[in-house]
């Protein structure tokens, strides 16, 4: 059985890896941080199996946690959230 994702969890380990110098562990685990909130929306946990959000709907801190990876991106992080959150494809109207 698997459990399931927490952003938080694998933002702590996206840091903890930069920490430790494995940077391109930390890159996979940021893209698919984005990649599944892209996908699935903006949820407080994650089915592991189908990427299906669970919980609450439009979690501060999944959302809050996704826009400091997304800072780090710049233009190419700020237009993907201009596409999918602000024009609401995303599951996110009234973000922003």
């Amino acid at each position: 059985m698997l459990w399931p994702i927490w952003i938080n969890i694998n933002y702590m380990i996206y840091h903890g890896l930069r920490r430790f110098g494995l940077h391109d562990y930390a890159e996979k685990v940021k893209d698919s941080i984005i990649k599944l909130t892209s996908d699935s929306g903006i949820y407080e946990y994650y089915d592991p199996d189908t990427g299906r959000g669970h919980g609450a709907s439009d979690f501060s801190w999944t959302f809050s946690l996704l826009l400091d990876l997304l800072y780090e991106y710049e233009e190419e992080g700020l237009e993907w959230l201009e596409k999918d959150f602000v024009d609401g494809e995303g599951g996110c109207e009234g973000f922003l």
